[in-house]
């Protein structure tokens, strides 16, 4: 495919960038109603903005190139450079947020001076170009043309992309939680397609598709995060009860062996009674935060079952895995008790079942043999209490 002159080729790149510009100003409108005032969330906001930056000045290059006269030469010029630097910043953006969510913590002041001393260096050459020519010139028509560095600062931004995609997807490798494994692939694939737009533009001479492409990539990212939202428990973050229903019924073979185990936070009525509701919310935080903890090695599937119960399903029952997890997890609560400052302890009654599910039959009986045992451990725990309440420590 060609351009058989300048005016399709602008009727072209403008209609993308309007299009693409749309896509970004909904997202943004729904980001705005939806933040929740989380670091994450704050940087998808503003590199968004940075991508609307960038898509508007593109337009803009499209519209005046070509144009006679000084003052188109002059907004060419400003443009371009802004264009480039909007870039950068996106990009700058993108590999915060993709360490934040793959690394879940802040990155590094060295992570930051990595990518910051070469995005300043292409920044320095496109402040410069209208003296240089070295990023990109406007000949004596004051048609854009691109210049010698061009080429080797889109190789630098790709390399810069590639990189975080490669952490995502090895990191990915290590995750054994199913959320976080999806949200690991999700970011180590956004470069796809900006990556397929470069491939386009060099097929399709002239075109302007690379962020375009990108305004694609953070589409399919926004809705991953939504599928996420619905999915989860808004509390605890945790899957929520229908995410796991359908888990059990669509997202495990038939004939798979599973264990399921069932968790009770005990005393919680207590919690709401004696604290408060809010305390009680801060109970079922935490004794998820512990749940996550104690799983973060174990390929499980965590969930909210509802109130304040809770369900652990593993897949492929090893000998002691229950047993041996369930250990694991009452150390984890044993150390919250003994490091926490807050006034009352934490405790988790468990239950577990497992077997081979074939029907919605099997998925029924599992939950209610885990449930069974769970609650007889709690009422072991309650006749613990009485006894210690009569015949004191």
């Amino acid at each position: 495919m060609s351009f058989s002159n300048l005016k399709e080729l602008l009727l072209f790149n403008v209609g993308i960038d309007i299009f693409s510009i749309c896509i970004v100003l909904i997202l943004l409108i729904v980001q705005r109603w939806d933040r929740d005032g989380s670091e994450d969330k704050r940087i998808l906001f503003k590199m968004q903005h940075m991508l609307l930056l960038t898509l508007i000045t593109d337009m803009i290059m499209w519209l005046v190139n070509g144009r006679p006269g000084s003052f188109f030469r002059f907004v060419g010029y400003a443009d371009n450079i802004a264009y480039y630097i909007f870039q950068i910043l996106v990009l700058f953006e993108w590999l915060k947020y993709s360490y934040y969510r793959v690394q879940e913590k802040y990155m590094p002041r060295k992570g930051k001076l990595f990518t910051m001393i070469p995005m300043a260096v292409i920044a320095l050459c496109a402040l410069t170009t209208p003296f240089t020519g070295w990023y990109f010139y406007l000949d004596d028509g004051n048609i854009y043309h691109r210049g010698v560095l061009a080429f080797p600062i889109s190789l630098i931004i790709l390399a810069y992309l590639l990189f975080a995609s490669y952490k995502a997807l090895v990191q990915r490798k290590k995750e054994t939680l199913y959320d976080r494994k999806r949200e690991c692939a999700v970011i180590g694939f956004f470069v796809i397609p900006p990556i397929l737009g470069g491939v386009m533009q060099v097929m399709i001479y002239g075109a302007s598709l690379i962020w375009p492409c990108a305004a694609l990539s953070i589409l399919l990212l926004c809705l991953n995060i939504e599928s996420q939202a619905i999915s989860q428990d808004a509390l605890t973050g945790l899957n929520n009860r229908g995410n796991l229903d359908r888990y059990l019924h669509t997202g495990i073979e038939k004939g798979q062996a599973v264990s399921m185990i069932m968790l009770d936070v005990n005393n919680f009525k207590m919690f709401n009674d004696r604290y408060g509701h809010e305390m009680g919310d801060k109970a079922l935080i935490q004794a998820a935060g512990i749940i996550k903890n104690a799983f973060k090695e174990t390929a499980a599937f965590l969930s909210r079952y509802g109130g304040d119960e809770f369900v652990v399903v593993l897949n492929g029952p090893k000998n002691d895995q229950p047993e041996r997890v369930m250990g694991k997890l009452q150390k984890k609560i044993d150390l919250f008790n003994e490091t926490s400052m807050l006034p009352y302890e934490l405790s988790l009654s468990m239950g577990f079942a497992a077997g081979t599910i074939t029907d919605a039959e099997d998925v029924t009986r599992l939950l209610k043999e885990a449930d069974e045992k769970m609650y007889q451990e709690k009422e072991r725990f309650h006749n613990a209490e009485d006894a210690r309440a009569v015949w004191g420590d």
